[in-house]
C-alpha cells in the first residue's frame, strides 16, 4: 500500500523543539524527523540528551530509552543540576538497549541513548535498516539519538546509514558541538548552518556552562 503525500494540505507547522546552543534558532525538525548525536567518549551526549529533556519537558511527552543507566545512575546524574528538584523532572524513563522501533511513541517526543552501532563501515546497511524502522514507527513525533563516535571521527562508529534519515546532526567532542547536518533551516536564515562550532564545558555530568561559538576553522 502506498501513503500518499498531501503537500496542498500542509500547514507548514514543525515539532516545537528547544535544542542547546541556539541550535533551533537555525534549524528544526517536522514531525517523523530523527536528530541525531554522534559524540565520542565522555564528550557529553547523555547531558545533552537531559538538557534537551529540561527544555522540552513542560510541552511535550518524552521517552527516555537508556542503555547504560539504571535508576540510582539516573537519580545521582539528575541531581547534580541544582535549578531543578528531582521530582521537578517531567519524563519517562526507561531501560531498553535494542529495538527501538517497537517501544518509541509515534506522536511523542523521544530519546534514545544511545543506538548500539558495529565499529566498521560494513554495519552501514544497518544503519540504514535501524533508522529506517524508527521513522516508519514515527506519526506526528521525532526521535533524537545518540551513537558513538571516534574522538576525531565525524561520522558515527559504523553507522553513517543512520544519517540517510537525519535532519539533524550534532557532532560532539570533548567540549566542542558541530552542526554537521542541517536540512531544515529556520524562518530568516540564508546561508546554511552547517559547520557552525561551539565550546563548552560539562559539570557534573549534567550542567553544560560557559556555551560559546567557536569560529575557529
Amino acid at each position: 500500500s502506498l501513503t500518499p503525500i498531501d503537500f496542498l494540505g500542509a500547514k507548514g507547522e514543525h515539532f516545537d523543539l528547544i535544542l542547546p546552543f541556539g541550535i533551533h534558532q537555525y534549524c528544526f525538525l517536522y514531525r517523523k524527523n530523527i536528530m541525531v548525536i554522534a559524540g565520542s567518549k565522555d564528550a557529553g551526549k547523555t547531558a545533552l540528551l537531559l538538557n534537551i529533556i529540561k527544555l522540552n519537558m513542560k510541552k511535550h511527552r518524552i521517552l527516555f530509552f537508556s542503555s547504560e543507566m539504571v535508576e540510582d545512575e539516573l537519580a545521582g546524574r539528575l541531581k547534580e543540576d541544582d535549578s531543578l528538584a528531582l521530582g521537578a523532572w517531567r519524563f519517562e524513563p526507561y531501560e531498553r538497549s535494542y529495538d527501538f522501533d517497537q517501544v518509541v511513541d509515534p506522536d511523542s517526543l523521544n530519546i534514545i541513548d544511545f543506538l548500539e552501532l558495529g565499529g566498521d563501515e560494513s554495519e552501514y546497511y544497518k544503519g540504514v535498516s535501524l533508522g529506517r524502522k524508527i521513522y516508519d514507527k514515527l506519526d506526528k513525533g521525532v526521535a533524537i539519538i545518540a551513537v558513538q563516535k571516534n574522538r576525531n571521527a565525524e561520522m558515527p562508529k559504523g553507522g553513517s546509514g543512520l544519517l540517510e534519515k537525519a535532519r539533524i546532526v550534532l557532532s560532539l567532542a570533548p567540549n566542542k558541538a558541530t552542526l554537521t547536518v542541517a536540512k531544515n533551516w529556520a524562518e530568516g536564515v540564508q546561508t546554511t548552518p552547517r559547520g557552525r562550532k561551539w565550546k563548552y564545558q560539562l559539570v557534573g555530568g549534567i550542567k553544560i556552562v560557559n556555551v560559546e561559538e567557536d569560529f575557529s576553522a
